[in-house]
């Protein structure tokens, strides 16, 4: 059992691996609900945003400043500021990534895509007792359509994430 689970695990982060290409690389340009920021050529506006951002993180408007203790007004203010809008979440990578850094994210993105080749892989291993093998596919997938309806369902909800986003994603990560 432990060849088949490995065979199937390196099986399955390859079609995984292909199908993440085939979706970020020709589906996403063609489906995607993202819209793209108007700072293409823009010195101005990468100027503020490297000043708005000073080192990478996430960036959250409004969020409560915490750093000045517990104040009663700074919620009043986020309060405010939540309901007179916009509210923003920003992903910032302040120096960039080159595309001399592309073999090493793909070797990351491939290595997370076969520890989760193998994780799905001991769950239909450990799903034996179910009565066949479609039943314990049947189970994992629905692990899978599970977390993606728990993950981008509470983005939606808790971060106001557009639908349209949820969905992309979400077809994506079923898929997947």
């Amino acid at each position: 059992m432990t060849i088949r689970v490995i065979l199937a695990s390196v099986i399955s982060a390859v079609v995984l691996f292909f199908w993440g290409f085939a979706f970020w690389s020709f589906l996403a340009m063609m489906v995607s609900p993202w819209k793209p920021i108007a700072a293409g050529g823009d010195p101005d506006v990468i100027a503020t945003l490297k000043q708005a951002f000073p080192e990478s993180g996430v960036y959250m408007y409004p969020w409560v400043d915490t750093s000045a203790g517990d104040q009663p007004e700074s919620a009043e203010e986020f309060t405010q500021q939540h309901a007179a809008g916009p509210i923003v979440q920003v992903f910032y990578h302040a120096s960039g990534i080159s595309t001399s850094e592309m073999g090493k994210t793909m070797g990351f993105g491939f290595a997370h895509m076969l520890a989760c080749a193998v994780l799905c892989c001991v769950l239909l291993a450990l799903a034996e007792p179910l009565c066949c093998y479609s039943a314990r596919v049947c189970f994992v997938f629905g692990l899978g359509v599970f977390s993606t309806l728990w993950i981008e369902g509470a983005n939606v909800i808790w971060w106001h994430y557009p639908n349209s986003h949820a969905v992309f994603v979400g077809t994506y990560n079923v898929v997947a």
